[in-house]
């Protein structure tokens, strides 16, 4: 019966040991399916959480710096992509959910910082004064 207890315990602390409150720290944007010369690439947003990874293929850079912003209220992080989607990060376990298109709808939350294209593999996070949310309108939504 005691070893019954250890096991279950055991269990109980790995379980919950493994997943932490996400912080801005948990949430890049990686570039993924590079043009071979070119600045042009596809978007991925990952979220760590312990050893577990949220992944979601986003909106591409067509090579013109195709940033995106990120904002945090009480129980989640929204990701705001320069096409307007938005999508929202939760802090309780890291998962990723498409919200909806918002073009230029206005933001409540709080401003944490732009994701802005670096050399390497990950864009970098930068706070920016007046950060610009929306460049690249699709034509597909309705206006």
């Amino acid at each position: 019966m005691a070893n019954h207890k250890i096991i279950l315990g055991l269990f109980l602390l790995f379980s919950f040991s493994s997943f932490s409150q996400i912080t801005k720290d948990s949430i890049q944007v990686k570039k993924v399916q590079k043009h071979p010369f070119l600045s042009d690439h596809r978007k991925m947003l990952v979220v760590k959480n312990g050893t577990k990874t949220d992944s979601l293929k986003t909106y591409m850079d067509p090579g013109s710096g195709c940033q995106s912003s990120l904002f945090e209220n009480d129980s989640s992080f929204i990701y705001i992509e320069c096409n307007g989607n938005w999508i929202n990060i939760s802090k309780q376990n890291g998962e990723i959910h498409f919200l909806k298109w918002n073009w230029e709808k206005e933001i409540k939350d709080n401003y944490i910082g732009t994701f802005q294209r670096s050399k390497g593999d990950y864009y970098k996070i930068v706070i920016k004064e007046n950060p610009q949310l929306y460049f690249f309108k699709d034509p597909s939504k309705p206006k």
